[in-house]
């Protein structure tokens, strides 16, 4: 299970980048990317430490839909320290870190995430929580 875990937090950032620079249409089914993979009750904890549910989740995400196109330069996510730490029958935890680089300047978010055993998404897993913390600038 945590090798699932590990690639759906690779596989969802992967579409974040190309949602965010519009490569991919702005369509139910192709949003669902994001969308199947979220428990009902999944909650997120900001950088800035706001809590937020699915809904806001949802609603953000899709609202940025292709916020990066015109970018000078690329828009890019990295991975990088993707780890599983914990695993039971019933969830698995991993964290790792975010780094974005938007126009030139790299930010990044050490995350830990939750998931738990469901078959019917693209990875096996579902997003039960992630909480995430800004890193200093590299």
């Amino acid at each position: 299970m945590i090798h699932r875990c590990e690639n759906e937090v690779v596989e969802l950032h992967r579409f974040f980048e190309l949602w965010f620079r519009g490569e991919v249409e702005d369509s139910p089914e192709v949003f669902a990317r994001l969308s199947d993979v979220l428990s009902e009750r999944v909650q997120m904890i900001t950088p800035g430490g706001e809590r937020i549910e699915r809904r806001q989740v949802l609603t953000g995400v899709r609202q940025k839909h292709a916020a990066h196109r015109n970018d000078r330069r690329p828009y890019r996510i990295r991975i990088e320290n993707l780890d599983g730490r914990y695993r039971d029958a019933a969830v698995a935890l991993v964290t790792y870190e975010e780094w974005q680089e938007v126009e030139g300047e790299t930010r990044g978010r050490a995350s830990s995430a939750l998931f738990r055993e469901r078959e019917d998404t693209p990875c096996g897993v579902e997003w039960l929580h992630l909480h995430e913390t800004w890193l200093p600038r590299r």
